[in-house]
């Protein structure tokens, strides 16, 4: 008998209920199996629509083909069902469905389980039965909402209660040592609370019920057709929705709507650490075990307690300050490890006062900052000696731990050819420059390097996923900011980091704490003060290279002329169609991609304090930003010295150098008061002692400005062309 065979006599399957009088996608009537046996020996599972047409799906040719599932004979691995690739799972319409829902009978109670031959099973009952290829694949992922079949049915036929079904083990712990045992639970949990808010805008209420834990059958089909259960009872407990554990053997059942999140977590265990050892103390006793990421064991009076078994790895003490290292979650979804002050106190409660907890902690004398990226050097712990003194130094660097290992990088090279092969002002593609940059940032980390930004107005250009790749590589000595955080003086988080980067920037430069100086300051300076909320600031080395990312090509940021730090890349969008599994593949490669590294040989010889001639990475991207940046700044000052003229109704007028400041300033916010006095000096312009004068800030205003400082004296033929001053002296005349 073939697999096929036998799991259908198993479920009782006959030729008849296998059978439907269905609609091809032509109109055509067909003889429509719900399960076939493919020339592989797997069962083909079948779907059809709720109006009986057969489900078909468009192939990457654009032919159009049955939709089906395939259940395997011998799963690989844990795969035990594949789909045509790239299609969406869909509900398993099954023959009650199919019957209820043509004649819009009204239905009481619809269920819903995970698996196609648990909801034919069901079916064969007469209980209208979905099936769903997962547990929570009950989704309209594009609209993010019950699938519209499920809720079209309900509709029609006036569905008053949902029955959520899981199998026996969705409450199932299976222990192992230093193993996180909430992961499982959390998913059911996850896609139970997700299908009741989702339900919350229909008048129906909703059930969970699941096989008992106890049960020696796994699933609803076992316990109907494995020959131990009492099929009517069954049937009763299924249909009858009663909540509560007292008296059911086969079927538990609880109320979720109405139902808060956290009373749904209580069910899995998930609302506390006890619950989730009463309620798996089979598996748990006399073991220690992982609850939400911390160690948990009971006491020889059963009390719960937090174990501090190998919990010392994650507190420090440095100098006389303990400090403990946490995971916090950054704006981007990243996940970042830091250490923060933690008192001793807190240590103490959290351990139940362990002495030896305490001394099991590591002790180290000050921090220290020491890049070193190769998994064979780095130290976590230094010693440091001079002068007969020996002390311990606790590293902030953070381990990378890829293991360079020669083999092919061709999608990461991908990726760099379609950034970098930008050219500079000498026709010469940055592709070498780009593979220095990173090689002296992996195999020369202290170096200082060029402020890199990559401009574009245009998205889809791998400019985040650049970012994401390097991210990758240095893992926590890299942190992916919004310009807020890079501009607050709280800066703890990512001072001192080998590559500070800021992802769709725009950095302002009407800070008072002055941001172009601050930009200037990461990409160059030895030091860089480090200050946590709360916290005294300190000197930390500077290893930090700036990477900025935009959608503004000129503005984002103010470059002078004589500015040199900055190399601009304008990245074009990725042409060919982008494969979603790209980013994967170079996170594979990554080991190789290191390993060439590692053995190139520099391209560019070190020529300047940012490695590189300045003239290698001139782009007309930067001189463009240059120039609107120089030429917006003059415009500016000479349209607010002519816009006087016509508020004061004066030929001569006198203005300081910081009242022009803060006219340009109200339109233009890159302009500097040195940017307004050097274009003073060049123009020939002399201030003189403080003197009284007037101005105003618009035409709308009726009162001048009164104010004494040292002024400049500008006269209307320097700013006016001949036909404007004849015009101005006119209007003059006849006021």
């Amino acid at each position: 008998m073939s697999y096929f065979e036998d799991r259908l006599k198993t479920l009782q399957i006959t030729d008849k209920a296998n059978s439907y009088k269905a609609v091809d996608i032509d109109g055509h009537g067909i003889n429509f199996k719900f399960f076939t046996e493919t020339d592989k020996g797997d069962i083909s599972i079948n779907y059809i629509g709720l109006d009986g047409v057969v489900e078909v799906y468009e192939t990457e040719n654009r032919k159009i083909r049955s939709f089906s599932r395939t259940r395997l004979q011998n799963p690989k691995g844990d795969m035990k069902y594949q789909q045509p690739a790239g299609t969406e799972t869909l509900p398993f319409v099954t023959p009650e469905i199919l019957k209820t829902y043509k004649k819009g009978e009204k239905v009481t109670t619809l269920y819903i389980v995970e698996g196609e031959f648990k909801a034919f099973a069901m079916s064969n009952f007469g209980l209208p039965t979905f099936g769903i290829g997962g547990i929570h694949n009950f989704k309209d992922k594009k609209k993010d909402n019950i699938h519209p079949y499920i809720l079209e049915y309900c509709r029609k036929c006036q569905v008053s209660n949902i029955v959520l079904l899981f199998d026996a083990d969705c409450l199932k712990v299976e222990w192992k040592e230093d193993k996180e045992l909430t992961t499982r639970l959390k998913s059911f949990y996850s896609a139970l609370n997700t299908f009741n808010e989702y339900l919350k805008p229909h008048d129906i209420t909703l059930y969970f019920s699941h096989v008992v834990a106890d049960s020696p059958d796994k699933g609803i089909d076992d316990v109907l057709y494995g020959g131990r259960s009492d099929q009517k009872l069954v049937l009763s407990e299924l249909e009858g929705l009663l909540t509560g554990t007292n008296e059911r053997k086969y079927i538990l059942t609880y109320l979720i709507t109405g139902t808060s999140s956290f009373n749904i977590q209580r069910i899995f265990g998930l609302d506390s650490a006890k619950t989730f050892y009463e309620n798996n103390i089979k598996v748990l006793e006399n073991k220690e075990f992982i609850y939400k990421g911390n160690p948990y064991y009971a006491d020889e009076n059963g009390k719960l307690a937090v174990s501090w078994k190998g919990q010392q790895k994650n507190y420090v003490r440095i100098g006389t300050e303990y400090y403990k290292k946490i995971v916090e979650k950054a704006p981007n979804k990243q996940t970042e490890i830091n250490i923060v002050r933690w008192s001793k106190e807190n240590i103490n409660q959290d351990f139940h006062n362990s002495k030896e907890f305490i001394k099991m902690i590591e002790k180290c004398d000050a921090f220290t900052n020491i890049p070193e990226n190769d998994p064979e050097k780095y130290q976590q712990i230094i010693i440091s000696e001079k002068d007969g003194i020996t002390s311990r130094l606790y590293n902030r660097y953070s381990p990378v731990t890829h293991v360079p290992k020669e083999g092919s990088w061709r999608n990461i090279n991908k990726l760099l050819h379609h950034i970098f092969d930008y050219k500079n002002v000498a026709g010469e593609s940055l592709y070498d420059f780009a593979l220095d940059y990173i090689q002296l940032l992996y195999t020369q980390p202290i170096k200082h390097l060029p402020i890199l930004c990559l401009v574009s107005k245009e998205r889809g250009t791998g400019k985040t996923t650049f970012l994401n790749l390097l991210r990758a590589i240095f893992v926590e000595n890299m942190r992916i900011l919004d310009s807020e955080r890079l501009m607050s003086k709280f800066n703890g988080s990512w001072a001192g980091k080998l590559i500070v980067s800021v992802d769709e920037s725009f950095i302002n430069m009407d800070e008072k704490n002055g941001a172009g100086n601050k930009l200037k300051m990461i990409a160059t300076n030895a030091t860089i003060p480090c200050e946590g909320k709360g916290k005294d600031s300190t000197e930390v080395p500077n290893i930090s290279k700036l990477i900025l990312c935009s959608n503004d090509e000129y503005n984002f940021v103010k470059i002078d002329m004589e500015e040199n730090r900055y190399c601009i890349i304008k990245v074009n969008p990725i042409e060919d169609s982008r494969d979603p599994h790209m980013f994967d593949k170079m996170v594979d490669e990554i080991p190789a991609f290191l390993y060439f590294l590692k053995n190139r040989q520099l391209y560019y010889l070190e020529k300047s304090r940012l490695w590189f001639e300045e003239t290698l990475f001139e782009t007309e991207a930067l001189n463009k930003i240059k120039e609107r940046t120089e030429a917006a700044s003059i415009k500016h000052i000479k349209d607010v010295i002519k816009e006087q003229f016509y508020m004061q109704e004066a030929d001569t007028i006198k203005l300081s150098a910081s009242v022009i400041l803060n006219l340009v300033k109200e339109d233009y916010r890159f302009i500097t008061k040195m940017t307004v006095k050097e274009w003073l000096k060049d123009n020939g312009y002399k201030n003189g002692t403080a003197t009284n004068f007037k101005y105003k800030y618009n035409y709308n205003d009726d009162m001048f400005v009164y104010a004494k400082d040292r002024c400049y004296t500008f006269r209307i033929y320097d700013f006016l062309t001949e036909s404007e001053i004849a015009e101005f002296y006119k209007n003059l005349s006849e006021k």
